[in-house]
């Protein structure tokens, strides 16, 4: 779960 959200949130912020 939290390895999931990690990954999406980093994901997110790269794309920013």
């Amino acid at each position: 779960f939290l390895c999931c959200i990690f990954s999406v949130f980093t994901v997110f912020i790269s794309s920013s």
